[in-house]
């Protein structure tokens, strides 16, 4: 991570969206790449405005409708046991796939898309609850954390 860019969080901007759930969200790294992040229910990221749950609901669905634009590649030794298809369709429609390691994380990159998905190609009314990582590359990182993150 670059530190430098590296955007500073207090504590308490810290949230995790859907308690004890699952949750997805996307995120865009500095070159523009889209990455989905999967919170297994304690995964955290910055507090974001209201009405962005929702929103990130509705995009989650609108990328399980988007067709294959490649495979998933620089799959994670960690998928070699359990059932990990969804990130590995995340990946095949063009996005880095995480999931958040349990009850401490980090999020781990589990799959890559061999052919990435432009963010123009998702409905312009959703774009806005993309999650801003424009300090760190997504190809480059294969585990982030938010706690990692210096706090002010």
């Amino acid at each position: 991570m670059n530190q430098q860019h590296a955007p500073r969080f207090l504590v308490e901007q810290l949230f995790v969206p859907a308690p004890g759930e699952e949750f997805d969200f996307v995120a865009e790294d500095h070159r523009g790449a889209l990455g989905i992040f999967s919170t297994a229910g304690s995964g955290k990221l910055p507090v974001q405005p209201d009405g962005w749950t929702k929103a990130t609901r509705e995009l989650i669905e609108y990328i399980h409708s988007m067709p294959s634009s490649g495979r998933a590649i620089g799959r994670s030794p960690r998928t070699t046991t359990g059932n990990y298809a969804d990130f590995y369709r995340y990946s095949e429609r063009g996005f880095y796939a995480f999931d958040w390691r349990l009850n401490n994380g980090p999020y781990e990159r589990l799959s890559m898309p061999e052919v990435e998905a432009p963010i123009s190609g998702l409905p312009s009314e959703l774009r806005w609850v993309v999650v801003s990582l424009n300090w760190i590359e997504f190809n480059a990182m294969p585990n982030f954390s938010f706690d990692e993150v210096e706090a002010l």
